[in-house]
């Protein structure tokens, strides 16, 4: 099987007609293996291909090593394949990668690595839309001198953590 493809099929039509239709998974995110290239996964998480770093283009970073070969699917990466899918538009420039991570938790902790080296900590899937509001809303209100991370957990109710060491944080939205 090509892991490129989606789909394929074959009618056939006499007296000597074949017609050959070919679906190609288009790729949605890069995952980096940490030598200069990785692999690029479609919506359903399937590796697809591995390309160099600079061949991933615009792709979103999950931060999550592949597992497997060409055409297997990156299970661990499907929760965030939802945060990718998310994502306002608008919080593109400011989302350098989406970062899982599996350690203690029943369900993986989605996180959002942004410009500045804050850390956006999303939780679990459920709810992106009312986290994504409040990420916005912090990035859009609130003076990010100092901000470390904005804990969203609870879309409701978002948890900034200030640090002097984290003086060197986006002070100004991101062109992009």
């Amino acid at each position: 099987a090509l892991p490129w493809a989606r789909t394929a099929a074959v009618d056939r039509s006499w007296p000597g007609t074949v017609k050959i239709v070919v679906t190609r998974r288009i790729g949605v995110a890069w995952l980096p293996v940490g030598d200069g290239s990785g692999v690029v996964i479609d919506a359903e998480a399937v590796a697809i291909a591995r390309v160099e770093t600079s061949a991933a283009g615009d792709l979103p970073v999950i931060t999550l090593g592949p597992a497997g070969d060409l055409g297997d699917v990156q299970t661990l990466a499907l929760p965030a394949l939802d945060l990718v899918d998310a994502m306002p538009l608008d919080l593109a420039p400011w989302v350098e990668t989406f970062d899982i991570d599996y350690a203690g938790t029943a369900a993986p902790l989605l996180r959002l690595d942004l410009v500045g080296d804050v850390i956006a900590v999303m939780g679990d899937d459920r709810d992106l839309d009312t986290k994504y509001e409040a990420v916005r809303s912090v990035l859009d209100q609130v003076d990010l001198a100092g901000i470390c991370e904005i804990d969203v957990q609870v879309g409701d109710n978002p948890v900034l953590k200030r640090s002097p060491q984290c003086a060197e944080s986006a002070t100004t939205a991101p062109t992009g």
